[in-house]
């Protein structure tokens, strides 16, 4: 038998039994203390130890934290507030004899920066020229002439007023681009060729706020 006079064969039969409650206390504050107690001790456990589950999830807060979400079109689309134009020109006078390619405009990828070339335009000052194909205009990129037709070819492409659009995307850093000219055949006088291109550059992305996730140009 116990306190209550319920025997015990009863008591493990399934039928509720109330404890006595503790003398000198109020039993509702026992049991509010015991309750306060046990969820302290089982927060501080769950920060002492924390699951898998616990452990995904303070990760990829971290990273949410840290990332940049992007709010505009890449770089290499359109210029950003991180953007610094391309604006270059130069003339050169070619000679009646054949000459080999020469550098008329070159322009050298800043360091952390990339870069898009956009618009071109040559002009040969002399009107008589027909653009007959007895100067030829091409690009370089770090050495190697660029070919799907944007070398050898003897057409104006463009002026210096109304620029021909193109995409030339420089992802190397220290990357070098030359617009160049030559003469093929000793045809005709000497000529003074007029040529310009038109772009930006934009600075690689970086988290400038912090640790704390931020909105960047591009």
């Amino acid at each position: 038998m116990t306190a209550q006079g319920i025997p015990a064969s009863q008591r493990m039969a399934g039928r509720r039994v109330f404890a006595l409650p503790t003398p000198g206390k109020v039993p509702d504050q026992d049991v509010t203390v015991s309750a306060d107690r046990d969820a302290f001790d089982h927060a501080q456990f769950a920060r002492n130890y924390p699951t898998p589950d616990v452990r995904m999830s303070q990760a990829l807060l971290a990273g949410l934290r840290r990332m940049n979400i992007t709010a505009a079109p890449p770089a290499h689309i359109k210029p950003s507030v991180w953007s610094e134009p391309i604006d270059l020109s130069a003339s050169v006078a070619l000679a009646a004899a054949v000459t080999p390619f020469q550098t008329v405009i070159s322009f050298r990828n800043p360091p952390g920066r990339m870069s898009r070339i956009t618009h071109y335009g040559v002009n040969v000052t002399n009107p008589a020229y027909t653009y007959d194909g007895t100067i030829l205009w091409g690009w370089r990129y770090n050495g190697r002439l660029i070919d799907q037709g944007l070398t050898n070819w003897g057409e104006q492409r463009g002026s210096m007023v109304f620029m021909r659009p193109t995409v030339i995307i420089m992802k190397d850093e220290n990357a070098l681009l030359e617009f160049l000219v030559r003469r093929p055949v000793a045809a005709g006088p000497a000529y003074t060729v007029q040529m310009c291109m038109r772009g930006w550059t934009w600075r690689l992305r970086n988290n400038y706020v912090g640790t704390q996730a931020s909105v960047t140009a591009y």
